[in-house]
Formats: structure tokens, C-alpha cells, sequence
């Protein structure tokens, strides 16, 4: 590890170290702004969101790998349009770090790293997930691939939450971490790094998918309050149907009643065993949730192999998401923009990921636009 009085250099370098990044910064063009320095003003963009430098300045080597480093910060962001709990103004963040000294355990990482989100989404929020790989044109700048978790919501569109980056050795230079290993032939070797993070568009995703036209649904393992019980004649008295559950205490007809928040459902139960009835369902609920989140998902998608039936899925702005075969090539996407944009009266669609489960491809099956030899099967649609 470096000294303390390393770590100093941290802000006196930062300009340096930005130099070096250059030419991966034009992605972020609408992330960059301008910061005002409290000795004069700064002549330089700076990427807000970026903390990379640590790795320069904690690690001297890949001898001191692997690592991982994680924090938890607010961010401000550029925002032109604004939703709440999706793209905000300032938001809650997690963003951890990790490098390795070999690709191997880098990838390895990532994978876990998926599981960890999808365990997040699925088991506890109660919503499905599917984990793939962005495209060169959305993967994130700097990195060599970018793993994502994609999520789809009732109105049509899909919801990212990038769940790992790996980042390729030119950003390892530019931090200059550097060493060297035994299966280099004495050339010298740069770590692996990897980023991933969460934040509070988590939250507004569970919103949006569980969400009804009675109000907020939370699924139990997360709700803050589980279950509220009340007489039945005050059961009209309680500030909205938030809760999973509401135990009615019916005096007159000596019964107690469980109203289901997610299907409005009046189970009877018995005095007996009340906590072990209310548990089982709980945890009915919290399954109702997942199942009814992957029933609208799976109906959504739509597989098609033509263009025309493409152009179709979209053109009447319908609530469908495209899986279709794709030659992975970047001049084919951006042609697929540029053509689906003008066809659909404006609508934008863009690649949300290559599954990592792919589908069965059978050899010779033409890409869906430029009929060369698809590669691999990818999601098209809208997204925040």
C-alpha cells in the first residue's frame, strides 16, 4: 500500500491523470460539466462520477491483488429530463471496485457480481431480471465489456442497472498500475480492474413494476411494515393499502380476516396459529409478485428474424421488447437506430443486452437486418 503522503497526490494529479483519459471521455459528454474551484475557475471538464485515480494511488502493483473497494456517497448529476426515483437530480450510490492481477479471476468476479444483483432484484424486491452484456456502442467508455442486469417495466420500456465493468488495460495505465507476473515473459503486466453499482433507481424500479392503480405494492421481504392489524370497522381508517397484509379483527362474527394487498383477497385464519398463517402468507405474496412481474415480462417479447416484422413490433409505439438474431456488428446497430427512428415516427430503440443464456442459434441463421451470419441473439427496445 501506498503512504498517506501518496495519497495526497490524489488531487494534485487529477488533471494529469484526466489527460490520460481523453480519449474515452467523449461518452460522457452528457455527464461532464464544469466545477469552479474555490482559488479561480477550472479550464478543464471534469467527469464527476469518476474515481478510478484510487487504484494509482492505493496499489503500486498487481503483487498487492486482488482487492476490493467499496463506498456508498451521494451523487449529482445532469439531468435534462428528470423522473423520480430513475434519473434524478441526486441520488444515493453504491460503487465498489475490484482488480485482479489475471483476466480469469476478473471475469469470475463479474459473474458473482450478477448473482449478487440478481439475488438483490429477484429474491428480495420480487423483481425478474435477465443478466447479458451491453453492446460496444452502450457498453460503458474505457472498459472492455460491460455486464449489465436489464429490467422490464409495464409501460414499454427497460431499465439498466450496469452491474459490472471490465475495464481494459489502457485505463490500467492510465492510473499506472503496473507489475510484473511470471506468465508475462518478463513484459510488463497491468491488473484487471473491475466497477459495479447500485443505486437508488433500484427502488424505483420495484415501484414501477409492482405499482397499480391503488398505489404503492411493496413485496414483503422488503416493506418496512409487514402487516398492521386493525378492527374491522376501523379497516377503512388506515392510511392507504401499502402494507402486504392487513389483519381485520372481527369481534361481531368472532374471525379474524387477512386482506391481501396483492390480489385484494380475505383469508380467514385461526386464532390458534395466526402468526404461522400470516407467514405463509407473506411469503405467498411475496412469490404472487414474481410470478405475476415474470408473466408480464415474458409476454412482452416478442422473437422476430425480419425487419419488417421489426419495424412492426415498434411502429404503433407498442409495449413489446424485440429478441432477435444479430450479427454484433456496430455499423449494423447504428444503422438499426437511424432506420428505426425514422420508420417509427421518432421512437427510440437501441440494443439492452445479449443474454448470457443464449437461445439455441441454428448455423446459417441470417442477422435480422443485414443478413449476414448472426452471432448471437440480442434484446432491442426502449430504455431509461
Amino acid at each position: 500500500m501506498k503512504s498517506k503522503s501518496d495519497r495526497d497526490l490524489l488531487v494534485r494529479n487529477r488533471d494529469d491523470l484526466i489527460t490520460h483519459l481523453e480519449t474515452g471521455m467523449d461518452d460522457f459528454a452528457g455527464r461532464v460539466g464544469d466545477v469552479a474551484l474555490l482559488a479561480g475557475k477550472s479550464d478543464r471538464n471534469v467527469h464527476l462520477a469518476n474515481e478510478r485515480e484510487i487504484y494509482s494511488v492505493f496499489f503500486e502493483s498487481v503483487r498487492e491483488m486482488p482487492a476490493k473497494l467499496n463506498q456508498w456517497c451521494l451523487v449529482d448529476r445532469k439531468e435534462l429530463d428528470p423522473i423520480p426515483l430513475l434519473r434524478c437530480f441526486k441520488f444515493p450510490y453504491q460503487k465498489a471496485y475490484s482488480a485482479f492481477a489475471t483476466k480469469i479471476e476478473a471475469d469470475t468476479d463479474i459473474l458473482e457480481i450478477l448473482e449478487l444483483y440478481r439475488q438483490i432484484f429477484e429474491e428480495f424486491l420480487a423483481v425478474p431480471i435477465i443478466k447479458g452484456k451491453a453492446s460496444e456502442l452502450e457498453k460503458l467508455a474505457n472498459g472492455l465489456y460491460t455486464a449489465t442486469v436489464e429490467v422490464f417495466i409495464p409501460n414499454s420500456r427497460w431499465n439498466a442497472n450496469k452491474g459490472g465493468e471490465l475495464d481494459n488495460s489502457n485505463l490500467n495505465n492510465a492510473w499506472g498500475v503496473r507489475g510484473a507476473t511470471a506468465h508475462c515473459l518478463g513484459e510488463k503486466a497491468m491488473g484487471w480492474v473491475n466497477c459495479w453499482s447500485c443505486s437508488i433507481r433500484a427502488i424505483g424500479i420495484m415501484v414501477m413494476v409492482h405499482g397499480d392503480y391503488r398505489g404503492l405494492m411493496l413485496p414483503p421481504k422488503v416493506a418496512p411494515v409487514q402487516v398492521i392489524v386493525v378492527p374491522g370497522f376501523k379497516k377503512s381508517d388506515v392510511p392507504g393499502i401499502q402494507m402486504p397484509a392487513i389483519v381485520l379483527l372481527m369481534p361481531c362474527v368472532k374471525q379474524l380476516l387477512a386482506l391481501r394487498r396483492d390480489n385484494c383477497a380475505q383469508v380467514p385464519l385461526l386464532r390458534d396459529s395466526v402468526a404461522e398463517q400470516v407467514n405463509e402468507i407473506l411469503d405467498d405474496i411475496q412469490t404472487n409478485l414474481f410470478e405475476a412481474a415474470k408473466s408480464r415480462q415474458e409476454a412482452c417479447i416478442r422473437i422476430v428474424k425480419r425487419w419488417d416484422e421489426f419495424v412492426k413490433v415498434f411502429k404503433f409505439h407498442s409495449a413489446k421488447i424485440v429478441l432477435a438474431p444479430w450479427c454484433d456488428d456496430e455499423e449494423v446497430e447504428k444503422n438499426v437506430k437511424s432506420r428505426i427512428d425514422f420508420e417509427s415516427f421518432g421512437l427510440e430503440v437501441k440494443t439492452l443486452c445479449s443474454p448470457l443464456e443464449q437461445p439455441d442459434i441454428p448455423e446459417g441463421t441470417p442477422c435480422f437486418f443485414s443478413g449476414k451470419p448472426a452471432k448471437k441473439w440480442t434484446y432491442w427496445g426502449q430504455s431509461y
